[in-house]
């Protein structure tokens, strides 16, 4: 990375988050949100399966968390665990200290300097595993071809969609 460049940007926008490629940086991210029951299917999931790992996590801006693991190799992800419970691989995380003035801080609750990043449990990576690959995120390129046809379902005015699908990918 150039250093000079950065410290450019980050006198030209103060205020710009911050965002991680996933995949690329060789990890997956659990992105609970409670605005859409993401609290409570990881509560029922952690119930019936056991406690996370120690491992790097983020309170969201939207009072969600970020939850991050190391990529396994040649694994199929499904895009979700449940309601409100997404997987990230393919696209990126913010990552504090970004913020945005609607919904808050994101701040490090395990920060990746003083917490290492963990292996996913067993069960973990069972529940997010595609059993199909129709229904799979890769780890790698998606086909322009299945890209399309995915965006093509996508109502061209709904915003809020076209922003879950683009945080999706």
């Amino acid at each position: 990375t150039d250093q000079e460049q950065i410290a450019r940007w980050w006198t030209q926008w103060p205020n710009a988050s911050i965002g991680v490629a996933c995949r690329l940086s060789g990890f997956f991210c659990i992105d609970v949100d409670p605005r859409h029951g993401g609290d409570v299917t990881l509560a029922r999931l952690l119930e019936e399966h056991g406690p996370l790992p120690p491992t790097v996590e983020t309170a969201t801006g939207g009072g969600g968390s970020h939850f991050y693991f190391r990529l396994p190799q040649d694994v199929q992800f499904k895009g979700s665990l449940g309601q409100g419970l997404d997987i990230k691989v393919n696209g990126y995380v913010i990552v504090p200290p970004s913020g945005h003035p609607s919904v808050g801080v994101y701040r490090w609750v395990h920060d990746p300097f003083a917490t290492a990043l963990a292996v996913a449990p067993p069960w973990l990576l069972k529940l997010a595993t595609a059993s199909s690959p129709r229904n799979a995120i890769r780890n790698g390129a998606v086909e322009w071809k299945e890209l399309q046809d995915a965006l093509r379902c996508i109502p061209a005015m709904d915003h809020d969609i076209w922003l879950q699908v683009g945080m999706a990918v």
